[in-house]
């Protein structure tokens, strides 16, 4: 699998995370669409057909399997087959002890058995008792995930007593625990699962700290822009045909701005028909969200055919996807693969660089270019290391706004040599 899957699972965790935190900002002051549903057909036929046939325990084992190997692969760092016949093992143990309890109805004991569950079987695997932190770690990202995404479908302790509400909570946290999963095991060297977190608080600081910053330098460009202008303006030495290729571009980007926003409300619109405008939005979110962030977006030739694609596809999205009031994971998934398919598209059909392309990719059209190592290494830190502005200025000791010349300048030299 290349690189860009898995920075996809990372992102669509990321883009999870940020939607539960505008959803809870929006209860706050009493905004509440996004509650569960109980009319979805499929949903709907798929518990009736488990209750029907007394299968729910099949299920919550498969479920239970699921969550085991989960915890103890991760908590353990180890995705072996060994690790996949020890996680089944202790699942044949436990559904006999899980169904005492349910059977007991006793919520002191269940916590009990759950607690056991949770932390012995990784530290027999083990023989260590290191491993508590890693596990410590993980139950907290996992109680944070359901407590948040229960408060977000308003749903309650006595509410996971219905089994249908179990199916729609749990195909949110499967789908998000196998996305974890292959990202916290795709990468080259499997850390700490506290080194991760730590790593990606890390970076998250860092694009914090280089907000400000770039508003800064953007804001000194614009200042600096219109300075020369209006003293160009001035001296006269602006003639009739800049001016008029000025006007030009303006009313490009008034029109794409226009053309943009009616392209999103007609799909609202459509969706709206269908009962799916929140889901819908949650999709366009997802896509504008991750849009670029694996590669260069995709801007066909021509305007009308991006407005006919983009309804199309959003109209088939609306009829097939499951609506939030099922899964919000779903939705945001098929955005964030919106964005990543899309970028791939570019990746085969331009020569230009984009972010998040293989250093192997970048270094052979550089070469090919005649570029020298210095550029080709500060390139590597920008489109393939996916280096901020930030951490350029303290790896190469250059001011942000000398970073972003070199860049455009690098970038200019590639383009005339093609």
């Amino acid at each position: 699998m290349s690189k860009n899957f898995s920075k996809a699972c990372l992102r669509t965790i990321i883009t999870y995370f940020v939607i539960i935190l505008i959803i809870c900002l929006l209860k706050v002051i009493n905004v509440d669409y996004f509650g569960v549903e109980y009319d979805n057909n499929l949903i709907n036929k798929f518990a009736e057909f488990i209750t029907n046939h007394q299968l729910e325990n099949v299920w919550y084992s498969f479920t239970l399997y699921i969550y085991t190997y989960m915890i103890l692969s991760i908590s353990c760092k180890d995705s072996s087959k060994k690790m996949k016949l020890y996680a089944f093992a202790i699942t044949l143990i436990g559904i006999p002890f899980k169904f005492f309890t349910n059977t007991v109805n006793n919520n002191y004991l269940r916590y009990l058995f759950e607690f056991a569950f949770l932390l012995i079987p990784p530290v027999v695997y083990k023989r260590s008792f290191k491993v508590l932190k890693q596990i410590v770690l993980f139950l907290i990202i996992n109680t944070l995930f359901q407590v948040a995404t229960g408060f977000c479908k308003n749903i309650d302790v006595k509410g996971f007593n219905q089994f249908i509400t179990n199916v729609m909570f749990d195909i949110d946290y499967i789908i998000i625990s196998l996305l974890f999963y292959y990202y916290y095991f795709e990468r080259k060297e499997v850390k700490e699962l506290w080194e991760m977190v730590a790593g990606y608080l890390s970076d998250l600081w860092h694009g914090f700290t280089e907000l400000p910053v770039s508003l800064l330098e953007s804001s000194k460009h614009l200042i600096y822009g219109l300075k020369k202008h209006v003293n160009t303006m001035k001296k006269g030495l602006r003639s009739k045909e800049k001016i008029d290729n000025s006007i030009l571009v303006f009313l490009y980007y008034l029109l794409s701005l226009f053309w943009n926003a009616l392209t999103i409300v007609l799909v609202i619109f459509i969706a709206s028909i269908n009962n799916m405008t929140i889901t819908i939005l949650f999709v366009i979110f997802a896509f504008l969200f991750n849009k670029g962030k694996f590669g260069k977006a995709l801007h066909l030739k021509s305007a009308f055919w991006c407005f006919i694609i983009s309804n199309v596809s959003y109209y088939f999205i609306s009829r097939l996807t499951l609506p939030i009031g099922t899964s919000y994971l779903v939705p945001i998934l098929i955005g964030v693969c919106m964005s990543y398919f899309t970028s791939l598209i570019v990746k085969y059909t331009t020569k230009e660089l984009y972010k998040g392309m293989s250093e192997e990719e970048l270094k052979g059209i550089c070469k090919l270019k005649g570029m020298d190592q210095y550029k080709i290494e500060f390139l590597t830190d920008i489109y393939c290391n996916e280096m901020n502005y930030v951490q350029l200025h303290f790896k190469y000791k250059y001011s942000i706004d000398r970073l972003r010349h070199m860049k455009m300048e690098y970038l200019k030299e590639l383009k005339n040599s093609w």
